[in-house]
C-alpha cells in the first residue's frame, strides 16, 4: 500500500519549473521578461509568492492565530492555482496521448521539474498542520468547541490542511494515474527524479501519510463530527470571517464530501498490467543490450576522419553551442542495424570561451563539468555505457559528419538556459535499449536531442508500441516547411583523411528527399520525401466468391512524393 501511495506522486508531476533560490530571483525575472511564455510567467510568479510566505509561528495567543491564518490562506491560494493548472495542463497531456501524439521533451521535463513545486507547497501546508496538531486532543468530539471558537479554528486548520492535500493527491490520481500510458510515463518520471532528488522521497512520505488507510479513517471520523456541528459553526461564522473561511474550505472540499458519501475514488497500483509491461520491456532491454554491446564492439577499421587535425580545427571553428551533430560509421556493425543513413547523434556543448560569451560558463548546469570541458570535452553524447562528455578528437572515429542548427535558439525564441539544463541533466544516465522517447530514466543518442530541445516537435515513429526517434528522424526535420532546424555543414571521407564537403542536395538524397524544382527558389529550396504507397489489387475477371479470388490478389506499390510542413507542439497558455 505504501508503494502505491508513494507512486501517486507521479500523478502530481505536471507543473512548474523548480523553485529557485532567493539569489537567483533576479536572473529568473530577466529571463521571464524576455520570454513570451504564459506558463513560465505563471510559475515564476507562483515561486515568487511562495518564498514570501514565512512559516507559521508556534504561539497560542489570538494575534498570532490571526497572523498564521493569513499565511495559511495565502498558501492555500497558491495550492489552488497549482491544482487548477495541474488539472487543465494534465488533461491536455492525456488528450495528446489518447490521440496518439507523443509528449515532447519539454513536456516530459515539466513533469519532472514539477516535483519541486509540489514538495515546496505541500511542505508549507504541513507546517500549519504541525503547529495545530491534534495529537493532544483526548476526545475527538472536542474537535468542535462552540464555547471556545479560537481553539476550534486551530483544530479546523489541521483538518482542512489534510483535506486540501488529500483532495490534491486524489485529483492528480484521477486525472493521470488511471490512464495506462500516462501512468507508466509518470512512473518512469518518478523513478528518474527519485534517483537524483531526495525531495521526491520526502514528498512521497507526505503523500503516504496523507493517503494512508488509518489517516483516511481518521479524516472520515472527524468529518462526521464536523458535519454534526456544521449548522452551528456556520451560524457562528456569520460574524467571524476567519471561521467562515475555514468552514468553507471543509464544506466545499469535493474529496471530503465524496469520502463522507462513500464515493471517494478507489486507488489502484495497476501492478499486474504495469508489471507485465515492465517485464516485457526488461527482457527487451536485456536482449537489446546484450546484442548492442556485442555488435558495438565489432569494428573492422578506424574512421577515415579520425586523427585528422585539419578537420578537427575546421569543425571546432564552425561549431556553436547547442549544435546538433550527426555521424556515420559504416565500419561498425551497429550502424548496419540502424535504419537510415546516420547511426549516431550528439550535441556540441561549447568551448569555455563560447560558454562564457553566452553567459553559461558559471551556470549551475555547467559548473560541475567545467574541468572536463576545460580538458577539451565539448561534445555531449549517449552511448552504450551511458551519457558522457567526449572530446572532438575521440568523437571523430567516423567517416561522415553533419551539423544541424536550431534557428530558434540563435534568434532567442527558445530558452537557451533551459536547453542546457535539460541537456546536462542527462549526464550519467543509462543507455535506453528499449528506444522509448517517453522514458526519462535512460536515453539513447537521438533522445538526448529530443529531451534537450524539448520545445521542438521532432518526428517520431512507433515500433512495437513504443514511440522512437532515430538520428535520421532528427535530420529529416530540416526539410519540413517552417522547421526550426536548419542544415549547416556536411563532410565525409571515403578514404583515410581525404575529406570532401557535401551539399544540402546530397544530404537530402540520403534522407530520401528530392528537390521540388517547381516550388523552389534560389534562396529557399523545397524538398519532398519519397514514400512508398501499396494496396491490394484483385483481378476483375474472376467471379465473386470464386476460390481463385485469393490466389489472384496482387500487391501493387508506387513511389510518390510528399511534402511535410512543421507543426509546432501543443502549447499550454494559462488564459486558455
Amino acid at each position: 500500500m505504501r508503494k502505491l501511495l508513494v507512486l501517486i506522486l507521479a500523478s502530481l508531476l505536471i507543473s512548474a519549473t523548480a523553485f529557485a533560490d532567493d539569489q537567483r530571483l533576479s536572473s529568473v525575472a530577466n529571463e521571464v521578461k524576455r520570454l513570451n511564455d504564459s506558463v513560465t510567467i505563471f510559475f515564476y510568479e507562483l515561486n515568487r509568492e511562495a518564498i514570501t510566505i514565512r512559516p507559521p509561528v508556534f504561539e497560542t495567543d489570538a494575534p498570532v492565530l490571526v497572523e498564521n491564518l493569513e499565511k495559511y490562506e495565502k498558501t492555500l491560494t497558491l495550492m489552488k492555482k497549482l491544482k487548477d493548472f495541474s488539472t487543465s495542463y494534465g488533461q491536455m497531456l492525456v488528450d495528446m496521448v489518447e490521440g496518439e501524439e507523443v509528449l515532447t521533451g519539454e513536456q516530459l521535463h515539466v513533469l519532472a521539474k514539477g516535483v519541486s513545486a509540489y514538495h515546496h507547497l505541500s511542505a508549507k501546508v504541513l507546517e500549519f498542520s504541525s503547529v495545530y496538531n491534534l495529537t493532544n486532543l483526548e476526545n475527538k468530539k472536542d474537535l468542535i468547541q462552540l464555547n471556545d471558537i479560537e481553539q476550534t479554528k486551530k483544530n479546523l486548520i489541521w483538518l482542512s490542511s489534510h483535506l486540501v492535500l488529500f483532495d490534491h493527491y486524489l485529483t492528480g490520481y484521477e486525472v493521470y494515474y488511471s490512464r495506462g500510458i500516462v501512468r507508466r510515463i509518470l512512473k518512469d518520471v518518478f523513478k528518474t527524479e527519485e534517483m537524483k532528488n531526495s525531495k521526491v522521497k520526502e514528498l512521497g512520505q507526505m503523500i503516504a501519510h496523507t493517503m494512508a488507510k488509518n489517516n483516511r479513517k481518521q479524516l472520515l471520523s472527524l468529518l462526521k463530527i464536523y458535519k454534526d456541528h456544521e449548522k452551528d459553526l456556520l451560524a457562528a461564522a456569520a460574524n467571524d470571517k476567519e471561521l467562515l473561511k475555514l468552514t468553507s474550505l471543509i464544506s466545499h472540499n469535493k474529496s471530503a464530501n465524496d469520502l463522507l458519501s462513500g464515493h471517494a475514488t478507489r486507488v489502484s497500483n495497476h501492478g499486474f498490467i504495469d508489471g507485465m509491461i515492465h517485464f516485457f520491456n526488461k527482457v527487451t532491454d536485456v536482449l537489446s543490450g546484450f546484442f548492442g554491446n556485442m555488435a558495438g564492439a565489432i569494428r573492422w577499421r578506424e574512421g577515415h576522419l579520425f586523427a585528422h587535425k585539419p578537420t578537427e580545427k575546421d569543425l571546432e571553428a564552425r561549431f556553436k553551442p547547442l549544435d546538433i551533430i550527426l555521424e556515420r560509421t559504416p565500419f561498425a556493425l551497429t550502424d548496419t542495424f540502424i535504419p537510415g543513413n546516420f547511426g549516431h547523434a550528439a550535441m556540441w556543448v561549447g568551448t569555455p570561451n563560447q560558454l562564457k560569451e553566452i553567459g553559461m560558463w558559471d551556470h549551475p548546469s555547467i559548473k560541475p563539468y567545467q574541468s572536463e570541458i576545460e580538458a577539451g570535452k565539448y561534445i555531449l553524447e549517449a552511448i552504450r555505457p551511458g551519457v558522457r562528455l567526449v572530446s572532438l578528437e575521440e568523437f571523430l572515429q567516423i567517416d561522415e559528419i553533419a551539423i544541424l542548427r536550431n534557428k530558434e535558439v540563435l534568434s532567442g525564441k527558445q530558452n537557451v538556459e533551459q536547453i542546457f539544463i535539460r541537456a546536462m541533466a542527462q549526464l550519467g544516465k543509462d543507455y535506453d535499449f528499449n528506444f522509448d522517447v517517453t522514458t526519462t530514466s535512460s536515453i539513447v543518442c537521438s533522445e538526448l536531442i529530443y529531451h534537450a530541445m524539448g520545445e521542438v516537435n521532432w518526428p517520431t515513429k512507433y515500433i512495437m508500441g513504443r514511440a522512437t526517434i532515430s538520428p535520421d528522424n532528427l535530420a529529416e526535420l530540416v526539410f519540413y516547411s517552417g522547421s526550426p532546424i536548419e542544415f549547416f555543414y556536411y563532410i565525409e571521407a571515403k578514404e583515410r583523411h581525404k575529406v570532401i564537403k557535401l551539399s544540402l542536395d546530397t544530404f537530402a538524397q540520403r534522407q530520401g528527399f528530392v528537390l521540388n524544382n517547381e516550388n523552389s527558389t534560389s534562396s529557399e529550396p523545397v524538398y519532398d520525401k519519397k514514400i512508398r504507397v501499396c494496396k491490394d489489387v484483385y483481378s476483375n475477371r474472376i467471379r465473386v466468391g470464386s476460390r481463385r479470388d485469393n490466389r489472384l490478389k496482387r500487391r501493387v506499390c508506387l513511389t510518390k512524393l510528399k511534402h511535410y510542413t512543421y507543426k509546432a507542439p501543443r502549447e499550454y497558455r494559462i488564459d486558455q
